[in-house]
């Protein structure tokens, strides 16, 4: 039996009963410099500290981004100078004026029709963000490591892509539904409706100090809820609704706000459950129950001025799949190490596919089956087969170049024999249709790809190119040009006029840096635009840039070189259908 459950009726909302997390007194001033070598005592919880210049390496830019978009020179000249930076590049609130900006924004594509914003933030105002949770971390890792509730507490990394990660991956959602269900009759299942877009940037004070204390202090910066709440709010041109998706630090304020909610669910009786991020799970003995769940949901929400997705909201009577039932059934499915076996469960495996795909068309089928197998090598006799595979994915599916790409590229430096005409083909396609409609992630890839292999864009599809406002596509196509890869008739006013020293500060920022950095753009007016701003001088004088155009030539994928022996053990897991910061 599969219940829809009506989300109309609101629960309690006396933010109240919420327990005062922290005072005045526990935080202290907030934004001191803090001594990088000093050890950091009295957290149990926290393994590695959550360091600020590991934030702005490993954390800054979204892990969406092609490979040579990087910001670890970002944290070593910030180190380096960290006694000597420009006036007004740390936060001081009430001392020193604000910085005000707009952040790059990059539109991602996801499975389906629907698109997701990246924000990459500029980069004074993540260092101050960065800084903020460094100096004020022992308080809050104890906020947002109180709740048993959720399996993405944030957590430090010593090393790896990203230095801030859940403390559970979503391999371990099965795990946590199977414990969940031992003793439930009814589950319900549900997430927050547009959740990173919509949190109200004064709930993180109200989650951190109460809404009453927040309230009744909002110009007290020795509250560090009031001064991310300012940070975050100068990062975006003081709008105060919605976080950036895709650097870490959103990680923790997520946290922050949601591991309130779970303790106040704790205090309902709402204990058998868990949440991945903003995906929540409940199971219940009675079908009774798990409607007063809902209604405690709603409620503990709606004191934080979010609301629950109603296409995602239902109870249902177990039992029931603990994944989804076209990742069972495609991990389950032979292929063989090599000769004809290996042919036929290769087209048996992507036949299958393929039909799950338009079965679940919100979903990352074809993602997921790449995923699988890019863990095993495919011979040279298959080799034809298993690329022309890849290349109708990536045709049908743009989202999947990231890894369709890395998989040609690996295989290309094994000594197979790629087909660059057909890739040509495909990627200068993806180009000419997602650039129509602006679809910056899908057109990033393909100009990525074009690096990678050598190819030149002809005059059609690079004057699609220069029409997109889109800082990473911006980049790339002017790395491409600067390798002859686009002819010298490429006329980039658009960009050109963002060449100014006020577009530092707006929604263009990277490209009107990098492009000065990389001496691909003159500056608007004549002056270097660049030079006339204190603090984007201090970082261009300090070797900061947020490319790598040597990387399309030294290269190193992320499923590694192939060499005899290759073959990975262990399976691909299923992401979210629909990221959870959506």
């Amino acid at each position: 039996m599969r219940i829809a459950v009506g989300i109309g009726v609101r629960g309690r909302q006396n933010s109240t009963t919420h327990s005062k997390v922290c005072n005045t007194a526990t935080f202290g001033l907030a934004l001191k410099c803090s001594n990088p070598g000093r050890s950091r005592k009295g957290s149990a919880t926290a393994k590695v500290e959550m360091d600020k210049y590991e934030i702005l390496a490993r954390g800054y830019l979204p892990k969406e981004l092609p490979p040579p978009f990087t910001s670890k020179s970002l944290a070593t000249a910030i180190k380096a100078n960290r006694l000597n930076l420009p006036t007004n590049f740390s936060c001081n609130p009430g001392k020193q004026a604000n910085v005000g900006s707009r952040p790059t924004v990059h539109n991602l594509a996801r499975v389906g029709i629907l698109r997701r914003e990246l924000s990459i933030p500029n980069p004074i105002n993540y260092f101050q963000l960065a800084e903020a949770i460094d100096t004020n971390q022992q308080a809050l890792l104890k906020h947002v490591t109180s709740p048993k509730f959720s399996l993405t507490t944030p957590q430090s990394t010593p090393s790896g892509h990203r230095a801030i990660n859940p403390v559970k991956d979503w391999g371990y959602v099965p795990i946590a539904r199977s414990l969940c269900r031992a003793s439930a009759r009814y589950i319900l299942q549900t997430d927050i409706d547009n959740f990173y877009p919509s949190i109200y940037t004064h709930v993180i004070p109200w989650a951190l100090h109460t809404k009453l204390v927040a309230k009744q202090n909002r110009n007290d910066f020795s509250l560090i809820g009031n001064v991310l709440d300012l940070i975050v709010r100068n990062s975006q041109d003081q709008q105060t609704l919605g976080i950036p998706i895709g650097p870490d630090c959103s990680l923790v304020i997520a946290e922050i706000v949601l591991s309130t909610v779970d303790v106040a669910l704790g205090k309902a009786g709402l204990t058998n459950g868990f949440r991945y991020l903003d995906d929540y799970e409940f199971g219940f003995a009675t079908y009774s129950a798990a409607e007063q769940g809902l209604a405690d949901l709603q409620g503990e929400l709606g004191v934080y001025e979010l609301h629950l997705n109603p296409r995602k909201t239902q109870v249902v009577e177990l039992p029931r799949s603990i994944e989804r039932p076209w990742a069972t059934e495609l991990r389950g499915l032979p292929i063989r190490q090599g000769g004809s076996g290996q042919q036929t469960d290769l087209i048996g495996y992507f036949s299958r596919a393929y039909e799950l795909s338009r079965n679940y068309p919100d979903e990352a089928v074809l993602r997921f089956a790449l995923g699988r197998t890019r863990r095993d090598v495919v011979t040279q006799p298959n080799w034809s087969l298993y690329e022309a595979t890849l290349l109708h994915i990536a045709a049908v599916e743009p989202g999947t170049l990231s890894t369709v790409l890395d998989d040609l590229y690996r295989y290309d430096k094994a000594g197979y024999q790629v087909d660059r005409r057909t890739m040509a083909d495909v990627l200068l396609r993806v180009i000419l249709q997602h650039g129509r409609v602006n679809h910056g992630s899908e057109v990033a890839w393909a100009i990525w790809g074009c690096l990678l292999f050598g190819i030149c864009l002809d005059y059609d599809t690079a004057s699609q190119v220069v029409k997109m406002e889109d800082s990473v596509v911006a980049i790339l196509a002017l790395d491409a040009k600067a390798k002859g890869l686009i002819s010298n008739n490429f006329s980039p006013a658009l960009w050109g006029s963002m060449m100014t020293t006020q577009s530092l500060f707006e929604e263009n920022w990277l490209l009107s840096y990098e492009a000065n950095v990389k001496s691909w753009l003159p500056s608007f007016g004549g002056h270097d635009h660049v030079d006339a701003e204190p603090r984007f001088s201090f970082l261009k004088q300090n070797g900061v840039h947020f490319y790598d155009a040597g990387m399309s030539t030294n290269y190193q994928p992320v499923g590694g070189f192939i060499t005899e022996g290759s073959s990975k053990e262990g399976q691909p897991t299923v992401e979210p259908a629909e990221e959870a910061s959506g």
